[in-house]
């Protein structure tokens, strides 16, 4: 319970972290967009301008610089009449008034954005197109709204998205943990229920009870898959070493020959002389081949023969498992293929999921046929062990 709310905290300050990192990013973006797009629209550079005014004329220096802001210019002296001019709009070419010059001071001249600067005895009129900036209580260009209207949709879109994969990233995280508690645990529960178990089967073999020897094993070898294969499905990487995999294959079946007092099963092998060496773990190896067999044994209780063949060729070894049993149905057999986590293929063979983890560890392929009523097949590639180089 600790556990859980300490996670829960953590992905709340977490996400709280994320948000403030979002606005303080989208205001620092938004006021550079600002300022790159209106820093040059608001400034008319006034004082280089006026020190190209001769006389309270405009002079051929000054043309350069109100061009260079895209802007018109006119001089008025005291009683609104213009002395002077470039680019003026012809429905600006007039008289103005003092009502006229109050209002230009502050808003528009004629729709006209302007700017009004007093001289000694005129007053200098700077303006722009109609549509090149907005005034309020502040002055910003036109081009930096149209800026801000199109960055800000897409700020809230990124941002939506950053929280999305953010909230996925943190969630995955969390279920990591959950899982290594969970491979945790398990591996505790069987660590404690090993020695017990291994008790019980010393003292069964004593007292020759083969049922409950048979079914004591049973429960010895879930309980080691089970903890195997949390391992492998949650990030444990297997070790690897050299492993001569005949004598070890022979161990097994020699141990399930002995254990079946029903006399039902019979096995065929078929496997070469020479010796063939595996890079892999050999328990886990060993506990592939005990679940193969247990899932032949356990879903055929009436018995059958499980032939069992081994070849190898330059860079892998062939094992192949088949058992004359009642195979499974063509569903069920694209379940298992499909790595299902259905109650009933689980109920089927937990050992066979196991299997093809760790062939999926170690990179080897397995493949699964069957025929209802006939038989039931498993076949895996592994990869040879390199050559043991000579020191």
């Amino acid at each position: 319970m600790v556990s859980i709310m300490k996670s829960r905290l953590l992905f709340a300050l977490q996400m709280f972290f994320l948000s403030v990192f979002l606005l303080l990013s989208n205001v620092l973006i938004l006021w550079g967009i600002t300022i790159v797009t209106n820093g040059k629209s608001q400034d008319f550079g006034i004082d280089p301008l006026l020190e190209t005014i001769q006389d309270e004329q405009f002079s051929a220096k000054s043309y350069p610089i109100i061009d260079q802001y895209d802007a018109f210019a006119m001089m008025l002296d005291q009683n609104g009449h213009i002395i002077d001019s470039y680019h003026l709009p012809k429905e600006l070419e007039k008289t103005y008034t003092i009502n006229d010059i109050a209002q230009m001071t502050r808003w528009y001249l004629d729709d006209y954005p302007v700017a009004v600067y007093t001289l000694d005895h005129h007053l200098l009129v700077l303006g722009k197109s109609k549509d090149a900036v907005t005034k309020y209580n502040v002055i910003y260009a036109t081009s930096t709204f149209r800026s801000l209207a199109l960055s800000t949709p897409i700020l809230l879109i990124l941002d939506i998205l950053t929280y999305i994969l953010f909230s996925r990233y943190l969630t995955h995280q969390q279920e990591k943990l959950k899982e290594r508690e969970r491979t945790d645990w398990i591996s505790g529960v069987s660590h404690d229920l090993r020695t017990p178990l291994t008790i019980a089967l010393s003292k069964s073999a004593t007292y020759g009870d083969p049922l409950l020897t048979k079914q004591l094993w049973l429960i010895k070898t879930r309980i080691d898959t089970l903890n195997s294969d949390n391992q492998l499905r949650y990030g444990k990487q297997p070790k690897t070493q050299r492993v001569s995999i005949i004598p070890l294959l022979q161990e097994v079946v020699i141990q399930y020959m002995n254990a079946d007092t029903s006399q039902l099963f019979s096995f065929d092998l078929d496997l070469p002389e020479e010796e063939i060496v595996v890079a892999c773990d050999p328990q886990l190896l060993r506990r592939v081949f005990e679940n193969l067999l247990n899932n032949a044994t356990l879903h055929n209780p009436q018995g059958c023969t499980i032939s069992i063949h081994m070849q190898a060729t330059a860079h892998e070894v062939l094992f192949r498992l088949k058992d004359d049993g009642h195979g499974v149905s063509k569903e069920m057999l694209q379940s298992i293929q499909r790595h299902s986590t259905d109650s009933t293929v689980l109920d089927h063979g937990l050992g066979l999921q196991f299997v093809k983890n760790l062939c999926k560890a170690y990179k080897w392929k397995i493949t699964f046929d069957s025929q209802e009523g006939s038989y039931f097949e498993v076949v895996i590639h592994m990869r040879k062990a390199s050559t043991k180089k000579a020191p």
